[in-house]
């Protein structure tokens, strides 16, 4: 099967139809092969035209003739003469179709299952966090349908995920690519090119994936991230505004839009969002700790460091409210306290872009206390 211009995935149901298509096949040689043994066993007996093959007895003869019983040779006679109804021409046309139709059926099962299998053995590789083969196997079902635009997709995120950002872009670039109805390359390549901080191709990639998927609060989330790093903060406001009339009890949305309201000016409606964050996720890290940061930025900083702690207590492997904690305490110019939650966070392993651009941001703090000060600290 020719799948190039689409992305749609093989699956189990694709592996079926090709062996119920060579089943097809294989019911017709069977068919053809009844149909023969029936022909020739099926009882012929007509008294009337064996006598006349018999004895040449014509119709318009009214004597009486004893009626013999039927041999078995005139039995065969008239068998055979049924049987070779089916010219051997038509018999040879039968049984070219049904060895094409098995060997099609065949073939487009094993096709399916070879690209099935390696995505299969490359998304299990993936899982532990093994991308070097978990892309052998996914250039394998690339082999198999060279034009499977998934497949690309699937190589770009193993190549993403393994921090090769450009080469990932690559193969994200071609899977997002073309008339299909799935928004996750285009998603995926928006946070690529967010990674390398290229926020206007992002932008675009959010767009996209957006417009496939008219219904989703993230990608509005995205496009207004985008349109922050771009410093077109009316538009955000109104993409953060749409994904909460999209998703009302979107904490995320409620919460990025809280932090933008608050490093605009707008402190209580900002304070608002990110308290409505917490009270729809209460266990989650980032609206404490966006409600801590805005409270900083306002130094309110007792209320800040309560809000902190929250946030590390819930989660002590994520590395955001470690360096938010930090740099609150780079105000305060308690270095050391400040070093000691830098480095907290450059010891943990991202999860996400956001996450690896913190993790960034606090070696560079580092760097520059340490310049300031010294190795000493």
């Amino acid at each position: 099967m020719s799948i190039a211009s689409t992305l749609r995935e093989p699956t189990n149901m694709h592996m079926y139809a090709g062996i119920a298509t060579a089943s097809i096949g294989v019911a017709m040689l069977v068919l053809l092969r009844i149909y023969h043994v029936r022909a020739n066993n099926k009882d012929m007996y007509k008294p009337s035209v064996l006598i006349d093959e018999a004895f040449g007895h014509d119709e318009e003869d009214p004597g009486e003739i004893p009626l013999p019983p039927p041999s078995r040779k005139g039995r065969k006679f008239r068998a055979g003469k049924r049987a070779r109804k089916l010219s051997r021409l038509t018999t040879l046309i039968v049984i070219l179709i049904a060895f094409a139709v098995s060997f099609a059926g065949s073939a487009y099962a094993l096709h399916n299952y070879t690209i099935v299998s390696n995505w299969r053995d490359g998304t299990s590789r993936a899982l532990i966090h093994d991308y070097v083969g978990a892309i052998v196997c996914f250039k394998k079902a690339l082999r198999a349908d060279p034009g499977l635009r998934h497949s690309h997709f699937l190589i770009g995120d193993s190549l993403f995920r393994s921090s090769r950002v450009r080469s990932a872009i690559e193969e994200l670039e071609i899977a997002a690519t073309g008339e299909h109805s799935d928004p996750d390359p285009s998603a995926y390549l928006g946070d690529a090119y967010l990674l390398l901080n290229r926020p206007k191709e992002a932008l675009k990639a959010y767009r996209r994936a957006a417009e496939i998927d008219k219904q989703s609060a993230a990608y509005q989330i995205a496009i207004a991230s985008c349109l922050e790093q771009l410093n077109n903060l009316d538009e955000a406001y109104r993409a953060y505004e749409y994904a909460i009339k999209l998703e009302p009890d979107n904490f995320k949305a409620h919460m990025k839009l809280g932090a933008l309201l608050v490093n605009h000016g707008h402190l209580d409606e900002g304070v608002a969002h990110c308290k409505r964050a917490i009270a729809l996720a209460p266990n989650e890290v980032l609206p404490h700790n966006t409600l801590a940061t805005a409270y900083a930025e306002y130094k309110m900083y007792n209320e800040a460091i309560v809000e902190f702690r929250k946030a590390i207590s819930l989660n002590k492997k994520s590395p955001i409210p470690f360096y938010d904690y930090g740099a609150t305490l780079e105000r305060l110019n308690e270095w050391d306290r400040a070093l000691e939650q830098f480095r907290s966070c450059v010891s943990m392993t991202p999860q996400n872009i956001e996450e690896r651009q913190t993790i960034d941001k606090a070696k560079s703090e580092i760097a520059r206390i340490q310049a300031r000060f010294g190795n000493k600290r």
